[in-house]
């Protein structure tokens, strides 16, 4: 059997890839997304490898009111939206490192917690998890480049808008993030109808009204494949 190496691909606060030479393997605790970008007859094909994981899946949804099915709050969804749903209408993912407050009583009280405005009467929790939802994946002699992001990027792009970043900068690995990071912010102000260099002059702080936070990394898969 082909002898492999395995190391840990640190990404963010809710998610951990682990590569293998030859194998791919994603444990997805959060709802960040990663897409493998790989070339077919000379054309770049971004395909996701794995799902977010929030209070928005529907997959979710019906996990949570299975565990919880006296519970007619354990996903709130805002009124006329099937993209603003949450657990106990306080978080959108069901799995995360964090979020002490939705897995202990203790973290649940006015004084422990004074960050947190609302509080969980009849706690009967954890209502989320750390466990993560784990795909193992074939690397192939086409992949180029694995992109993976938190939502932020996933609420304005879409697979394609990826295909066509990689497609365009194939051998460039920094260019791909930066105009990935670019188009993204364009599309979240021309939503809202301003110019990208308008949005970037609103105070951090505030601009997560706009949109949400965007973190991304971009790793190089050539000679990952043996």
């Amino acid at each position: 059997s082909r002898r492999r190496h395995t190391r840990f691909l640190p990404v963010s606060w809710a998610r951990r890839c682990v590569q293998e030479t030859g194998v791919h393997g994603a444990a997805n605790s959060g709802d960040c997304k990663g897409v493998i970008c790989r070339e077919v007859d000379g054309k770049i094909q971004c395909q996701k490898i794995n799902k977010k994981l929030n209070a928005n899946s529907k997959k979710e949804q019906q996990r949570l009111r299975n565990l919880f099915s006296n519970d007619k709050n354990i996903v709130v969804c805002r009124p006329g939206s099937t993209k603003a749903c949450y657990v106990k209408n306080m978080l959108q993912p069901t799995r995360s490192f964090g979020d002490f407050r939705l897995k202990y009583e203790e973290f649940n009280k006015p004084g422990v917690n004074d960050k947190v405005i609302k509080f969980i009467p009849d706690f009967s929790g954890p209502y989320i998890t750390h466990k993560p939802e784990i795909r193992i994946i074939e690397l192939q002699k086409q992949d180029k480049y694995l992109v993976l992001a938190t939502d932020g990027l996933w609420d304005e792009l879409k697979e394609k808008d990826v295909n066509e970043v990689v497609q365009m900068n194939i051998k460039d690995k920094k260019e791909i993030g930066q105009e990935l990071l670019m188009n993204a912010l364009a599309k979240a102000a021309t939503e809202r109808r301003m110019n990208i260099q308008e949005l970037q002059n609103i105070p951090l702080g505030s601009r997560r009204k706009f949109h949400d936070d965007i973190t991304l990394l971009v790793v190089d898969l050539k000679n990952q494949y043996s």
